[in-house]
């Protein structure tokens, strides 16, 4: 009597399962630890790199929130943004509440907000797919 083995069944579908969904994508967690700028690592549970996926929560620490997007330039992706269930209300650009300032961004995902505030992104930045 021939046995057959289903584990290499399993490996390919756990491959292609893998191949499908591709690696994790980097996020980084707004904390606000030491201000408002995004160029201070130790306002993220991790810094941000060109890619990641950007999320805000109930979190604003001393930056507050009106938030200095002064860490990219226009070749920096943002994969994502992505605002919690309770988040306050954000002011992404300069730092204060000016409208159209801030350093630019390609966004490459979609901007997500499953807060009940108002957010505000006042950084000039171009929509990629």
């Amino acid at each position: 009597m021939k046995r057959h083995s289903t584990y290499g069944g399993l490996w390919i579908v756990a491959l292609t399962v893998y191949a499908l969904a591709g690696p994790a994508q980097a996020q980084s967690t707004w904390t606000g630890a030491s201000n408002s700028n995004w160029s201070t690592d130790g306002n993220w549970d991790a810094p941000p790199a060109s890619g990641a996926s950007l999320i805000f929560t109930s979190a604003t620490g001393t930056g507050g929130l009106n938030l200095n997007n002064d860490l990219t330039t226009a070749a920096f992706n943002i994969a994502g943004i992505t605002f919690d269930a309770g988040a306050a209300a954000f002011v992404i650009g300069d730092g204060t509440a000016n409208a159209n300032v801030g350093n630019t961004f390609v966004l490459t995902g979609n901007i997500v907000n499953n807060s009940t505030s108002l957010q505000t992104i006042n950084n000039p930045f171009s929509k990629n797919r």
